[in-house]
């Protein structure tokens, strides 16, 4: 029997995805409604996708991965590595829907590592910077910015 509210399969007199009671009818099609003559109710994705089993929780890395492909792409070439972890979490993502779960713990693990090796580059980078400039001369500094081109 097919629920009169959802089209959801039905069990018993309830049904289990939006709580509507089963009409007590005096015919065999009781609860069931004519949907144009093809004979049942319109399919239900919610009701006829599968429960995903297994995995648990994971991290995927996507919004750190994000952010670190926003701040690296504006200096240069290094942004290729947030970028890639950016794909594989994209990846883990899409695996994980899909039920895969060894696929995206995979993929989720070298978002990870690409994730870890940015943040290391990103510090090297400010720290080579800072470094650069407290050791610049300050004439120097001020003779840079006050040549006209």
């Amino acid at each position: 029997m097919y629920c009169p509210k959802c089209g959801a399969m039905m069990d018993g007199d309830t049904c289990a995805f939006c709580g509507a009671k089963a009409s007590s009818g005096g015919s065999s099609n009781a609860g069931q409604q004519n949907y144009g003559g093809y004979g049942g109710a319109p399919s239900n994705q919610y009701a006829s996708a599968p429960r995903k089993q297994g995995g648990g929780g994971f991290y995927d890395y996507f919004v750190p991965n994000l952010v670190l492909t926003i701040l690296m792409c504006l200096g240069g070439p290094q942004g290729i590595l947030p970028l890639i972890g950016l794909i594989f979490s994209i990846g883990s993502r899409s695996a994980r829907d899909r039920g895969d779960w060894a696929t995206a713990r995979s993929k989720a693990g070298v978002a990870k590592v690409m994730f870890w090796i940015t943040i290391v580059l990103f510090v090297l980078i400010i720290v080579g910077l800072a470094v650069y400039l407290a050791n610049m001369d300050p004439e120097e500094l001020q003779r840079r910015h006050s040549t006209r081109y």
